[in-house]
């Protein structure tokens, strides 16, 4: 899936699979072949020019002698120009064959991976309340600890274990099979699997519905009033984004308060667009708290319901005053690109154009008319907890962590903060993906006349009961 030094790229209605380097090749071959196409055209206009007017000026050998030079010339221009499109075909042939693989060794490791967490349920039967007990502290604390905090010496090979690609697949894997090891564990048949038909690729949402159901008796994963404040109103903001590492930059870091940015352009007719830039987990707690970017919204949310921090980022957009008519773009970081989706799922907003970062977000079901990149590191497990794409299909470019900026990086979990997803924003302006660059066309063309008026930061918190 890449290195650490370039992106691979997939989705948007393709089955290519490729990395930036191949498809830029592909791309110059192409335009190669244009371009000799082009002189082929200017070569025959010239032969039919000099032809043999020139006869009776030059004499016949001369003639002879440049019309046997162009047509050479023409010969090795049209061979050069066939070359030209095979390999630029075979290159795209290859990164079809490449994608077309991949998606078989994938649904290959699903029903896999389901089969053996079937089993292992039934073996692990009389220890599964404590499992999930066990998982239900450990969990968020892990979480917490990894992405707030530096790593010491002790714990230094276990993050570049963690920061493997092979790991984040085993993640992705045993969230996907989760419901089937629930159902070996409560001694069902197999078939009694919501999702057995389709073994591992569907039981996320039943794995957190379950999680929630468990955890209500003690108000846990339950979703509270939020109460949102305008921090902070710039009426000289920054210009129009020039790419995706210029949105990037403007999201909210996780050190400050605020969750929530939105930019108002003012258009030439008058009319108003946002964008809208939403901040990523900020606790990783399950119980009740004053915090809406919490585990509670990224489970809620991945199941598929409204979670605070949806509704924070809701009020946060109403009290800019966009409507359900306003023209918007969204952007994401991890919970926030989850929100992000969710919002574009819901239909309730006119979003012209979605990009999320690190998010877990494969579970959304977001409409195929709006343009969507989604930046995923092949070594950050928060993008690999929601499993496969299942519903929607974003161009999604993805990058490896390598071991020399993990080690960069004093966190545990350094793959999925979002200064290495502003690197891989970075190398998806410069890729030259048509992919890409049909999305970033679309989110230049909602900016295209736009004078930035008003940038606006919010802060949401949950309004806790007695």
């Amino acid at each position: 899936m890449g290195d650490d030094s370039g992106i691979t790229i997939s989705g948007g209605g393709s089955i290519e699979v490729g990395t930036d380097s191949l498809f830029s090749a592909a791309a110059l071959l192409h335009a190669a072949e244009l371009e000799l196409t082009d002189e082929l055209r200017e070569l025959a206009s010239i032969e039919r020019l000099v032809g043999m007017r020139s006869l009776g000026f030059v004499g016949l050998a001369p003639s002879l002698s440049a019309e046997w030079e162009m047509d050479a010339a023409s010969l090795a221009l049209s061979n050069a120009r066939s070359a030209a499109g095979a390999m630029s075909t075979a290159l795209h042939q290859t990164a079809a064959a490449y994608g077309e693989a991949e998606r078989l060794a994938g649904a290959a490791a699903r029903v896999a991976a389901a089969g053996m967490a079937y089993q292992l349920g039934r073996e692990l039967s009389p220890l599964t309340p404590l499992m999930i007990s066990l998982g239900r502290w450990l969990a968020p604390t892990v979480l917490g600890s990894g992405l707030n905090s530096a790593g010491s010496g002790l714990t230094s090979p276990l993050k570049f274990l963690v920061g493997t690609a092979a790991f984040t697949s085993v993640v992705r894997l045993a969230t996907m099979s989760a419901d089937e090891f629930g159902t070996g564990a409560l001694g069902l048949p197999f078939s009694s699997d919501p999702a057995y038909k389709t073994p591992g690729d569907q039981g996320l949402p039943t794995s957190i519905a379950a999680l929630r159901d468990l955890a209500r008796a003690d108000d846990e994963l339950e979703e509270t009033p939020i109460v949102t404040t305008r921090t902070s109103s710039d009426i000289a903001p920054q210009g129009v984004p020039t790419g995706w590492a210029d949105r990037a930059s403007r999201i909210p870091e996780k050190n400050t308060s605020d969750q929530v940015r939105i930019d108002t352009y003012e258009m030439p007719d008058g009319s108003k667009r946002y964008e809208v830039y939403i901040g990523g987990t900020r606790d990783f707690g399950l119980g009740p708290d004053d915090q809406p970017w919490d585990m509670t919204s990224n489970l809620v949310g991945i199941e598929g319901d409204q979670s605070g921090s949806m509704r924070a980022v809701e009020n946060s957009m109403r009290e800019s005053g966009i409507t359900s008519d306003s023209p918007v773009l969204l952007t994401g970081h991890s919970q926030g690109g989850l929100v992000a989706a969710s919002i574009a799922q819901s239909g309730d907003y006119d979003v012209q154009g979605l990009f999320t970062l690190g998010a877990p977000a494969a579970q959304s079901d977001v409409p195929d008319g709006i343009p969507w990149v989604a930046l995923e590191h092949s070594n950050d497990i928060v993008p690999a907890l929601s499993g496969d794409w299942a519903h929607s299909n974003p161009v999604i470019v993805t990058r490896y962590v390598g071991p020399v900026e993990l080690a960069e990086d004093p966190h545990f979990f350094a793959a999925h903060l979002l200064p290495e997803y502003e690197r891989t924003a970075a190398l998806a302006d410069a890729s030259g993906d048509s992919r890409v660059g049909a999305v970033a066309g679309s989110f230049d063309d909602f900016t295209t006349g736009a004078t930035p008026i008003l940038s606006e930061t919010y802060t949401s918190v949950r309004e806790k009961g007695d």
